[in-house]
């Protein structure tokens, strides 16, 4: 009897997705603050409130990824696009808080903002990336008495 190959179900790994985000945000934040802090104070200080609001993004598109069942790897593209779009629109909402409460400088309020946003996005997109690809390795093979095989599991996990 021919084994047919099932797509293991997989939870995104959220420990690494969270660490390449923050460490993504965080970069850009030390470099514009680095770029800046011998020049103007002013934009100095408007680099906190834009990377507040962008952590606060990250941590919401991470809640909702968390939020999700585990599903074969070549599933997760949808949930990444919406957990993505959840991330930008609650730093948005977050960023024009304090840009409306604060009147930070604009120029580096908003361009830490968006560098940051633009960081975080790629960082999500390379884990899922890894994720997805691993998808097509990912499957367990059963055999006529319904036993499993756990390399799908195995190669997965050595994506990653």
């Amino acid at each position: 009897m021919t084994t047919t190959p099932t797509p293991q179900a997989i939870r995104m790994p959220l420990a690494k997705l969270a660490i390449a985000e923050f460490g993504a945000v965080g970069v850009i934040a030390g470099l514009a603050a680095l770029a800046v802090a011998p020049f103007d104070a002013e934009i100095l200080r408007a680099i906190v409130p834009a990377t507040v609001a962008t952590v606060f993004g990250v941590l919401f598109g991470l809640t909702a990824l968390a939020l999700l069942t585990p599903r074969p790897a070549g599933h997760w593209g949808m949930p990444v696009l919406f957990a993505g779009m959840a991330r930008m629109f609650a730093a948005l909402a977050v960023a024009a808080w304090a840009w409306l409460t604060l009147e930070p400088h604009r120029l580096g309020f908003w361009g830490t903002f968006l560098a940051a946003g633009l960081a975080a996005l790629i960082a999500e997109v390379c884990v899922a990336i890894r994720v997805i690809g691993a998808g097509g390795s990912a499957t367990i093979d059963t055999n006529s008495r319904g036993d499993s095989n756990s390399h799908g599991e195995a190669r997965v996990a050595e994506a990653l």
